[in-house]
């Protein structure tokens, strides 16, 4: 067997997979390391590569130095650790939102005339008709 089937694949090892390489020249390994509080870069490829989980405590400054949402981040770390829970888990997860999603329902909210959101069918489809010109363009 070669080091590639033995490694673990998940959404955090693509996840980092691709966002390393899209950091590519503008932000080296070490500099996230260090970004994390640790010497060697090394500890960034280990986790690229699955050989070692994202501490749950490294998160916060890892998403920052990512330049992603903590909350996505956040849920591909927790997948690492507790991978026969995440069903339980992503139920509550799903209702966790990042910045820019808490961003809509604030704006959803200020535009309310009672300041909490209610729907009915009619305003469900003129949200999905925006929403929907909005994110296929």
């Amino acid at each position: 067997m070669t080091d590639a089937v033995l490694r673990p694949q998940n959404r955090m090892v693509e996840f980092l997979s691709t966002r390393l390489d899209e950091l590519r020249g503008i932000k080296t390994q070490r500099e996230i390391a260090r970004d994390l509080g640790y010497d060697r870069p090394n500890i960034i490829s280990m986790f690229k590569l699955g050989e070692t989980k994202v501490p749950l405590d490294k998160v916060p400054a890892l998403a920052e130095s990512l330049q992603v949402d903590f909350g996505f981040l956040l849920k591909l770390a927790l997948e690492q650790y507790m991978t026969g829970e995440m069903k339980q888990l992503e139920k509550f997860m799903d209702r966790v939102v990042s910045d820019d999603e808490f961003e809509i329902v604030t704006m959803a909210r200020k535009a309310a005339p009672q300041g909490y959101i209610e729907l009915d069918n009619g305003k469900r489809a003129k949200i999905k008709k925006v929403f929907g010109d909005v994110f296929s363009a």
